[in-house]
């Protein structure tokens, strides 16, 4: 009767490790197989926000492009209309234009052309020369 209560407990312990060992890889093969969901669902998620960010930055690009065109096409037109008030005061205009360009750029250029170009018209406004 002992051998038979010893074997019994033998195979109800063998039957405990088989499952546990059963469950261990159910967990690892779960695991794994998640891991792998994951991963190509992270993959996905960078492709898709590497693609929106290019197309975010081709986009400030275009903007910043051509809002430097638009400076550029202002400064011309303000050279043009400085040229055209007072052939008198140019030489000094012109001057302070290529101090500009070498020192600022365009936006300083836009800035101290439309500030001169007030101060020419009020100058032609008074009756100056």
């Amino acid at each position: 009767m002992i051998c038979f209560v010893g074997r019994l407990a033998f195979k109800f312990y063998k039957n405990l490790r088989r499952e546990a060992a059963a469950v261990k890889i159910q967990k690892n093969i779960r695991r794994y197989e998640s891991r792998k969901t994951y991963t190509k669902l992270k993959a996905s998620v960078l492709t898709v926000q590497t693609a929106l960010r290019a197309i975010a930055s081709l986009k400030e690009f275009r903007f910043r492009k051509q809002a430097k065109a638009s400076i550029i096409i202002q400064v011309i037109v303000d050279c043009y209309m400085i040229r055209n008030i007072d052939k008198g005061c140019q030489y000094s205009i012109f001057k302070l234009l290529k101090n500009c360009r070498l020192s600022g750029g365009a936006t300083n250029l836009l800035h101290i052309i439309r500030s001169s170009r007030k101060v020419q018209l009020s100058h032609n406004a008074d009756g100056g020369v």
